[in-house]
């Protein structure tokens, strides 16, 4: 019995590999500005809300405290990045993003609505808001 098409039509399969084409082409825009796709999430967040702790970013990428800290401290040492400690926790650091990484925002996110105006080339607005919603019920199926 081949059972092949049942693997390469399968969504996580389709799924996956689209997201790692995304990933990867995303990371090549990035290359310029000397950041890594997972830098570029959480400083997306702090330019929405900057002040996080480090708890607080971790719940708004979905990374673990170890994994978060080591890339907020190649933020730090890019200069992208400031902690500062927290007034009412003396264990915590609030984190806010420098005048550097502010001159960073205004550089990368043009690039980045240029790649992800490719990614939906062809795809209506319709459609994608089809494909978020399918996406999350399918999220939610699994974790139910």
């Amino acid at each position: 019995m081949d059972t092949r098409h049942v693997y390469e039509e399968a969504l996580g399969r389709i799924i996956n590999h689209t997201s790692l084409v995304l990933a990867r082409n995303f990371q090549k825009s990035l290359e310029p500005f000397d950041i890594t796709l997972e830098q570029w999430g959480l400083l997306n967040v702090l330019w929405v809300q900057d002040g996080l702790t480090l708890k607080d970013l971790s719940d708004k990428v979905n990374k673990d405290h170890t994994n978060l800290s080591r890339i907020v401290d190649k933020l730090v040492k890019k200069g992208l990045l400031e902690r500062t400690a927290h007034p009412e926790d003396r264990r915590a650091w609030l984190l806010y993003v420098t005048g550097k990484g502010i001159e960073l925002q205004e550089a990368i996110v043009p690039v980045a609505e240029q790649v992800i105006e490719q990614e939906v080339q062809g795809i209506s607005l319709e459609e994608q808001e089809l494909l978020r919603r399918l996406l999350r019920r399918m999220c939610h199926n699994v974790q139910a």
